[in-house]
C-alpha cells in the first residue's frame, strides 16, 4: 500500500491529544482528523490510539468530522472495520453524508 504523504512528525497519539482540547478551530480539527486518518494508514500508529479515536468520531456530532472519519477508515483495509462502516451506514442520520462519502472514496480511488 503506498504511504500517505503527512504535513507533520506528531505521534497518533498526540494528534489524539489535541483533538480532545476545547476549543480547536475547526479547520484545524479537520486537518488533525486526516493526519491522523494518514498516520493510520502508513502503519503509524502501532497502539491503535489514532484507529479508536476516529471510531469514536464515527459516533460524533459533526457531520464532517463523521464523513472523515469514514474516509479515513475506509482507506484502511481492516475487517474490523467492515462492520462498523456498515453500521455507520445503516444509521438513518447519516443517509445525507452517503452520497458525498462514496463520491470522495471514487475520486480517490
Amino acid at each position: 500500500m503506498k504511504k500517505l504523504f503527512r504535513k507533520s512528525t506528531l505521534p497518533p497519539s498526540e494528534i489524539v491529544k489535541w483533538l480532545k482540547r476545547r476549543p480547536l478551530l475547526t479547520i484545524r480539527k479537520y486537518y488533525l482528523l486526516n493526519e491522523l486518518g494518514a498516520a493510520c494508514q502508513n502503519g503509524d500508529d502501532p497502539q491503535g490510539v489514532g484507529e479508536k479515536y476516529l471510531v469514536q468520531t464515527l459516533k460524533a456530532r459533526g457531520k464532517e468530522a463523521r464523513k472523515i472519519a469514514y474516509i479515513c477508515l475506509a482507506n484502511q483495509p481492516n475487517d474490523k472495520h467492515l462492520e462498523i462502516l456498515k453500521e455507520f451506514r445503516l444509521e438513518d442520520r447519516n443517509t445525507c453524508l452517503l452520497s458525498d462519502i462514496d463520491r470522495r472514496l471514487s475520486d480517490e480511488s
